[in-house]
């Protein structure tokens, strides 16, 4: 078994074989600290997807499940969860530009190349730009917004 030590000195054990797979961070460990900023009921719901578990999130969910698996590195999780805000993602409230930083953040390809297909004007794409910071970008998002840009100044 594999401990995630939450601040009350409580375990929460995942199986070691799943958590060392999906985990290139922490695959040499058998035991890790949770910051005190994950909640007990987030760290559960991170669990439970990492192991398989395919439960109803709602986008906020999904968003946290996804900051919890970087931390920690579990790659699987966070592929699972992008796919998840995909097909959710006519029901979400948050602001495009939002859900693009959300994408870039996370470096959530396929996210960011759904999202970035609602995009029909270059003066929108420029706002969306304006608020990003560029230098932090992947080159693949890099890729993604000059690849837009260049379809929508075409029209």
């Amino acid at each position: 078994m594999f401990d995630f030590i939450e601040r009350d000195g409580r375990s929460f054990f995942g199986h070691k074989q799943i958590v060392k797979l999906q985990s290139k961070m922490i695959s040499d460990k058998d035991w890790i600290r949770v910051p005190k900023s994950i909640t007990v009921e987030e760290l559960c719901v991170f669990l439970q997807v990492t192991h398989g578990v395919r439960l109803q999130l709602t986008a906020k969910e999904l968003k946290r499940t996804i900051e919890i698996a970087s931390r920690f590195g579990f790659i699987n999780t966070v592929r699972y969860c992008e796919q998840q805000l995909i097909k959710k993602d006519e029901q979400s409230k948050l602001k495009l530009t939002r859900k693009i930083k959300l994408a870039v953040k996370f470096k959530l390809e396929r996210y960011l190349n759904h999202l970035i297909k609602q995009i029909k004007s270059p003066e929108r794409l420029m706002r969306i730009l304006k608020r990003l910071k560029i230098e932090k970008l992947s080159s693949e998002s890099m890729k993604t917004f000059v690849g837009k840009y260049l379809e929508l100044i075409d029209i």
